[in-house]
């Protein structure tokens, strides 16, 4: 049996799949949906691209794996602009349309209840999510100075993350990270009940 758990969004979906109960992960990814508007463009169609690539990939990924259940982070809708609460309400209703459509049985955590078990800490940030994911499947992170091109000043540090698939930066770890985080926390309060 395979479960899909997701951190919904519109620019950033993240998603990951588990086998069995003991939940093992099989795989795990960030789609990637943000498109430049082109001039004289509409957004309602940039919207319906972004749709369509998030369906289709999942479609594909419900399919392949024989998907059984959904988990995920919900998001509480809390967004600080109109931009953020259409992704935030777009990439929910996906999930809840595909579950719904496929007859799924859905499990929800929410972002407080993520943090609290998964942390320890109602207040954690994406951080430490990332970095207790990491502990967990033996993953590396690694720092990665980032230079001026033009003055070849560092700038700053950004993190790597080096997981079973290879590096990947944080903009789109945070999101795989998130839906491994969401299934352990919906196993962990299962197990509870």
């Amino acid at each position: 049996m395979y479960i899909l758990s997701v951190d919904t969004g519109l620019n950033n979906f993240g998603y990951s799949v588990f086998k069995g109960q003991n939940g093992d992960l099989v795989h795990y990814d960030t789609i990637r949906t943000k498109k430049k508007k082109k001039k004289g463009e509409r957004v309602s169609t940039v919207y319906v691209q972004q749709i369509e690539t998030i369906v289709e990939t999942l479609v594909s990924v419900i399919s392949l794996y024989g998907i059984r259940g959904v988990t995920g982070e919900m998001p509480t809708f809390g967004a600080q602009s109109s931009k953020a609460a259409i992704s935030l309400t777009s990439g929910a209703a996906i999930i809840l349309t595909l579950a719904e459509g496929n007859k799924l049985p859905t499990r929800w955590v929410t972002p407080m209840e993520l943090k609290e078990v998964f942390t320890g800490d109602p207040h954690a940030d994406k951080k430490t999510i990332m970095a207790k994911v990491c502990e967990i499947y033996g993953w590396q992170i690694e720092d990665k100075p980032v230079f001026c091109r033009k003055t070849n000043k560092q700038l700053r540090t950004d993190k790597v993350y080096h997981t079973g698939r290879g590096a990947m930066g944080g903009n789109k770890f945070e999101h795989i990270a998130d839906s491994i985080a969401a299934h352990l926390v919906c196993l962990k309060l299962s197990a509870q009940v």
